[in-house]
């Protein structure tokens, strides 16, 4: 497995309609759970 990440954005749009969440939805990941991972794994 191989995991892609964007450029770190200090405001992203993150409304249901916005590119990362729906990107997200796409890869069948849950939006809190990835970003709860980011958050805890951040290093």
């Amino acid at each position: 497995d191989v995991i892609n990440m964007l450029e770190v954005n200090t405001t992203p749009g993150m409304t249901v309609t916005s590119f990362v969440p729906q990107q997200v939805r796409a890869a069948g990941l849950d939006i809190k759970n990835v970003l709860s991972d980011i958050v805890e794994n951040q290093f």
